[in-house]
């Protein structure tokens, strides 16, 4: 089983102190889940993909993580691995 995870952006009237956070936040995260030996992947800024393969630890972490930092996570579960299709733009 495999989530999908992203973290929530600030309102636009978010102080500046609030938006340092968060990019502390996923800066951490990102390096949290760079750890967890192929159970993550960072998709891009705050939007990751976990396997639960081997349990909820790494999900478990980043909510209470989230949550003791005061950001939401949205989540979206699948019973498989996500087939991405990656379209590449030539510039």
């Amino acid at each position: 089983m495999y989530v999908l995870v992203v973290v929530e952006d600030l309102s636009a009237n978010a102080d500046r102190n609030r938006r340092a956070a968060l990019k502390q936040f996923l800066a951490d995260t990102s390096k949290d889940l760079s750890e967890t030996n192929g159970n993550a992947s960072v998709l891009r800024e705050g939007v990751y993909q976990l396997s639960l393969d081997h349990g909820l630890e790494t999900l478990g972490s980043l909510v209470s993580k989230a949550s003791e930092a005061g950001f939401s996570l949205r989540t979206l579960f699948f019973d498989q691995e996500p087939s991405w299709i990656v379209s590449k733009v030539e510039p």
